[in-house]
């Protein structure tokens, strides 16, 4: 018999406390991850509230004692600046919100109904590639097509429009408020793309054939039964970029300059300005609540369990009640309603053949879709892949240009990735130090980031699946506000909660301080990342067949050794995709990053934030590219084959 060790009696011991009660069990696999989202999440908002009371002393210190409303006062002046700003940011966000989805749907529709399913796989993939690139990098792949000296305008010149490539870079271009908006679809689609493909995926087909079977045309079907059934992912996907989009600063500081700053841009001039930060925490009050606003909408109703199709949202109701009562009064109309002939006699009824009125739209739609549908979807499908593509492979192609053009071509060479010996009159990517300092920097984090994300996310996705415990609503609460919280009030909230922290209680009963740096990014990158790895485990659990588990036990294993010999090993492929997606999102982070980072430290996006808010472009900078490109192509293979078609693509 074999001797037991220190580590498996203090297993053992932790089973026997949670055996007494499965709630208990919960409570104690989700204690630390509740822990850490109340005093990183919740308590940091909490804060970031109090904060829009303080005021600022002479000496432009903090104080705590003298409370006011005047920062919540100015804030919601009609005619000051942050109303202003607000109201603009609200119409960007709805903008590249509707703009998402009248882009996505078609491509979501051709993803779920109409590609071969051999190849469907390959082309959800390529829609998620640019979801792991950083935004920082894709806003840098569009600057040569915004450019008036870009492809675009370059082509128009060329063919003697070049009056009309004025107005166009005028109105949308780079420097133009109205770069935004576009820029914003581009990045953000693959949010709108991914849950629209599930809800729509999620279908019976049978109900669409049987819309056909009675008479209804591609129109019909498509707004009758598609777009109803699609309202969770509709919704969704909404919510998700409306709150991105309202909460970005990095792309419009970048692209419009002083002419298309948004709420984001306020806020983060606020904080590092000495004596603004009530201001700016007032004013990121006014972005949290909107948000808190769509967060219960979207727990409500997007992410409710259905049950079958009994279970319909308020939205759902609303729209459906609407359309049923413009329905009816349609019918009255004279078009609508059958001719009959005066002094026909009453008699039996004959057999009648069921028709659905179609309107000449409609007639049109139904024979282009019945004609060549497919093909259109699958032509439009292949112009968007192109539209993320183009850019990126532009990045790639000119990391290896000889001269210090991002534009025009000269020869290849590699000398933006290694200089050669002695050479010094470029910048490499490898022997430019400051540059492999903060990709060092960003793989040390996104190590240090995966590792104690899954060590706190692996325990709370198994408390979500198996146990009911008096903390699980909390755990989802913040799961969701995890999830869908814009970066800016993350970084600020935890930012105000350091400096609280040190003024309030470390500097004056310990003497030290925590500086801002490694901790803070790590913190502060933790806490965005727990959430992600929890929902995409929570997905392998569920789907996991828990009768291997029962006939481990059966045969004499303990909980905890089922656990560790037979629950890991089966759901490795989402413990997996949950580490790469961890990575691969604290590597890529900016805005959290921008505000806790300290003196001297960067990250490799930080490094190219710096470089873009200064319009520098150089190849070197198309060859970290090229490398973050890279890691994301490697990352995506990488999970998609441990999933072997698995769960990344629906958590």
């Amino acid at each position: 018999m074999a001797t037991p060790t220190l580590t498996s009696a203090f297993f053992r011991r932790i089973a026997r406390l949670g055996s007494t009660k499965a709630s208990s069990k919960g409570e104690l696999l989700a204690s630390v991850s509740d822990v850490w989202f109340l005093i990183f999440l919740l308590v940091p908002i909490l804060i970031v509230v109090f904060f829009g009371f303080t005021t600022v002393n002479q000496d432009l210190t903090i104080s705590y004692s003298r409370l006011t409303g005047a920062n919540y006062l100015g804030a919601l002046d009609p005619f000051g600046p942050v109303a202003t700003l607000f109201v603009r940011t609200l119409g960007v966000a709805f903008m590249a919100a509707v703009g998402s989805l009248v882009i996505a749907f078609p491509i979501a529709y051709y993803l779920a109904r109409v590609c071969r399913e051999r190849n469907r796989g390959l082309l959800v993939s390529l829609f998620v590639i640019p979801f792991w690139i950083s935004f920082v990098v894709q806003v840098y792949a569009v600057l040569p097509w915004v450019r008036r000296d870009g492809y675009v305008g370059i082509v128009l010149d060329r063919i003697g429009l070049g009056s009309l490539a004025d107005w166009i870079f005028k109105t949308v271009g780079l420097g133009s408020p109205g770069i935004v908006v576009p820029v914003l679809i581009y990045i953000w689609l693959p949010f709108m793309i991914l849950p629209l493909f599930t809800a729509i995926l999620r279908i019976d087909p049978a109900l669409v054939e049987a819309a056909q079977d009675l008479g209804a045309g591609s129109w019909k079907t498509f707004w009758n039964v598609v777009v109803p059934l699609s309202y969770n992912g509709i919704l969704t996907g909404t919510i998700l970029v409306f709150i991105t989009a309202f909460g970005s600063f990095v792309q419009p500081k970048i692209l419009a300059g002083s002419s298309g700053l948004l709420i984001g841009n306020y806020i983060q001039a606020s904080f590092l300005e000495f004596g603004k930060l009530p201001d700016g925490a007032a004013a990121s009050v006014v972005v949290l609540v909107p948000t808190i606003v769509l967060l219960y909408v979207y727990v409500a109703y997007a992410q409710a369990p259905a049950t079958g199709l009994a279970r319909e949202s308020v939205i759902a109701r609303i729209v459906r009640g609407v359309w049923g009562r413009l329905s009816a009064l349609w019918a009255l109309l004279p078009i609508a309603g059958k001719k009959t002939h005066a002094g026909a006699a009453p008699g039996p009824d004959p057999p009648q053949t069921i028709r659905v009125y179609r309107s000449r739209p409609e007639q049109i739609f139904d024979s282009i879709a019945s004609w060549r549908g497919p093909g259109i979807l699958r032509a439009y499908t292949f112009v968007a892949l192109a539209a993320f593509y183009i850019p990126l492979i532009q990045v790639i192609i000119f990391s290896f240009n000889h001269d210090n053009n991002t534009i025009v071509w000269s020869y290849p060479s590699l000398r933006w990735y290694v200089s050669p010996p002695g050479y010094q009159e470029v910048s490499s990517l490898f022997g430019d130090t400051a540059m492999i300092g903060a990709l060092s920097n960003s793989i040390l984090i996104g190590l240090v980031v995966t590792a104690i994300s899954l060590a706190i996310g692996l325990p709370a996705a198994l408390a979500i699946v198996r146990y009911r415990f008096s903390s699980k609503p909390f755990l989802n609460l913040m799961l969701y506000t995890g999830l869908m919280i814009p970066s800016i009030i993350l970084g600020l909230s935890l930012l105000v909660f350091i400096r609280l922290v040190d003024d309030l209680y470390l500097w004056p009963y310990l003497g030290v301080t925590w500086d801002f740096g490694y901790a803070s990014i790590i913190v502060g990158h933790v806490t965005f990342s727990i959430p992600i790895v929890i929902v995409v485990l929570i997905v392998s659990l569920r789907e996991f067949d828990r009768s291997i588990e029962e006939a481990a036990m059966d045969l004499g294993a303990n909980e905890i050794t089922t656990f560790f010999r037979v629950t890991i090993p089966n759901i490795m492929p989402g413990i997996v995709s949950a580490a790469l997606l961890a990575f691969t999102f604290s590597f890529s982070e900016v805005v959290v990053t921008l505000f806790l980072t300290g003196a001297g430290i960067q990250t490799l996006p930080i490094l190219f934030w710096a470089q873009l808010s200064k319009q520098i472009q150089t190849p070197e900078l198309n060859a970290a590219s090229t490398l973050i490109i890279g890691l994301s192509v490697v990352f995506i293979v990488l999970a998609n084959k441990v999933q072997r078609g698995g769960t990344l693509f629906r958590f």
